[in-house]
Order: structure tokens, then C-alpha cells, then sequence
């Protein structure tokens, strides 16, 4: 899949959309994603909406670094989390909490 701007605009305003805001308990939470092959993107979930913004995030509470393919593979189901987390495809980075507080944003 393209890793153009257009494709990554799409696939983040998904994946914000996809998120419980409710699971945040009305604290903001950010999560950060970089690609050695693509543009960071950032999502902000915050008051009980979500944002996708392209960049860097100044202070994220969660970072996630794969590839570009290794991302879109992770999507679609092709890999779970856990095999990209031992495979190195999938690099995480943050407290303990806030990684499974990012978890359950996406699990409703």
C-alpha cells in the first residue's frame, strides 16, 4: 500500500475514528507512530473526540515504529501484535499503563 499523504490521511482518520473515547475516562491520551519509510502521524483523543494530525507529537504517551508495509500488515490482520512485537516489526514505546490504556481504545 502507498504511503502517500493522501493513503496516510486515510488510514489515521480510520484509526481515530475507530477509537472509544469513552475508554479514556475524559483524560487526553496521545499516540505517536513513526515510519523509517513514511511521515509521523499522531493521534489526540481528548473531551470525547479524536484528531489524526500528520508530525510529530511533543510529548506522546504512547509511541508506536514499525514500516509502512509492517503498519498496513497490522490492519489488515495479515500479523498480530503480539508475532510483530517478538519479531521486532513492531516497537512500542511508553509506561506500562499507557500502553494498555492504548489498547483498550480500540476494544469496546
Amino acid at each position: 500500500v502507498s504511503s502517500d499523504p493522501e493513503v496516510q490521511e486515510l488510514f489515521f482518520d480510520l484509526i481515530a475514528r475507530s477509537i472509544d473515547t469513552e475508554r479514556t475516562n475524559g483524560a487526553p491520551f496521545i499516540a505517536q507512530w513513526k515510519f523509517p519509510d513514511a511521515e509521523p502521524w499522531h493521534v489526540v483523543v481528548h473531551n470525547g473526540s479524536t484528531r489524526a494530525e500528520r508530525g510529530i507529537s511533543p510529548d506522546p504517551d504512547v509511541t508506536i515504529e514499525s514500516s509502512w508495509p509492517d503498519f498496513i500488515d497490522l490492519g489488515k490482520g495479515a500479523i498480530t501484535p503480539p508475532r510483530a512485537l517478538v519479531q521486532r516489526r513492531l516497537r512500542m514505546h511508553g509506561g506500562v499503563r499507557n500502553m494498555l490504556r492504548f489498547g483498550r481504545l480500540f476494544n469496546s
